[in-house]
């Protein structure tokens, strides 16, 4: 038996559920690594980035029936 992953977060944003739709997953493979470039030229700390953007893509996960409901889900995401 494996052992569960240290940080919830990295376990979140790696392991694709049935429980949410493949376009989520798609939203995340085509911007997770933009989304981490960006906040390491913002931030700088590696820690703080991936907190930031794995936060960002639960945040995203828990909402996503809102954010397909949005005229663009690219804008959306982006502002948050």
């Amino acid at each position: 038996m494996t052992e569960p992953p240290q940080d919830p977060a990295e376990y979140a944003t790696r392991e694709p559920s049935e429980a949410l739709p493949p376009e989520f997953w798609a939203y995340h493979a085509l911007y997770h690594q933009p989304y981490l470039e960006y906040a390491r030229i913002q931030l700088g700390d590696d820690e703080a980035v991936r907190g930031l953007v794995d936060g960002t893509f639960i945040y995203l996960a828990v909402v996503w029936a809102t954010v397909t409901e949005q005229e663009n889900v690219g804008s959306y995401a982006w502002a948050l």
